[in-house]
């Protein structure tokens, strides 16, 4: 019977199927298995086991960290995204700057690592290159190839960075859009405390269900299609 390591180790897919599912079970990992482990060319395996391993060590989450800043750059789109859910998940810092240069780099169909380096900024607010990053979100919100759910993220950044009520607007929007959104805040609401947009959605939202043409920040201004706004002031006649 072959060892794990073996089954890592070798070209076949399979093998390699049965290794991982083999390391699930285990309570302890080496540094140099690790290693092994990290370079297997499966990289889908690699990510899901990442995500799902429940026994990494102080000195294992060190030598991840370290693979990590080195492979963000990979070609493997979804394999960059679990490689931040990992971040993400272990309070690993990435240099801002490298998470504003991948958000350009990644975009239009590329929503899976998109989607993960914001939620890294959600949970990790930058102190630098604000101007930058408004940009690079501005750009997201602005392009309608961009998914809703990395504009909802974008315009919950663009909100905490510079407190314009109209991505507030568009957060409201979106939920209207699409139920999923609604979901998909209440999750970032509850994950992410005490943010600026806690106390701006409700008291925003409190001022149009009294009264949806005297609105704190006028709908027409804020930066949304024609369709979004009217569904916005439907939803609350």
């Amino acid at each position: 019977m072959k060892t794990i390591l073996e089954l890592l180790e070798s070209s076949s897919p399979n093998d390699n199927s049965k290794g991982f599912h083999k390391l699930r079970k285990k309570q302890f990992i080496r540094n140099p298995e690790l290693k092994i482990i990290l370079q297997n060319k499966n990289r889908q395996l690699v990510g899901d086991f990442l995500l799902n391993y429940k026994y990494f060590t102080s000195n294992n989450i060190s030598a991840i960290h370290q693979f990590i800043l080195q492979n963000l750059s990979n070609t493997d789109k979804l394999f960059v995204s679990d490689l931040i859910d990992f971040a993400i998940d272990y309070q690993l810092p990435i240099p801002v700057r490298q998470c504003y240069c991948l958000l350009e780099r990644f975009g239009d169909d590329d929503d899976y690592p998109q989607i993960s380096f914001l939620n890294y900024l959600l949970v990790n607010k930058p102190a630098v290159d604000c101007k930058k990053l408004e940009r690079l979100l501005n750009n997201i919100i602005d392009n309608k190839r961009h998914s809703i759910y990395a504009q909802l993220r974008a315009s919950i950044l663009l909100y905490e960075l510079n407190q314009k009520k109209r991505y507030v607007f568009n957060v409201i929007a979106y939920t209207q859009i699409d139920d999923a959104c609604k979901i998909l805040l209440d999750n970032i609401l509850s994950n992410i405390q005490e943010t600026k947009i806690h106390r701006a959605y409700g008291s925003i939202l409190n001022q149009i269900s009294k009264d949806r043409l005297t609105l704190i920040y006028p709908i027409s201004n804020c930066g949304l299609s024609p369709k979004q706004s009217s569904l916005i002031l439907n939803s609350y006649k």
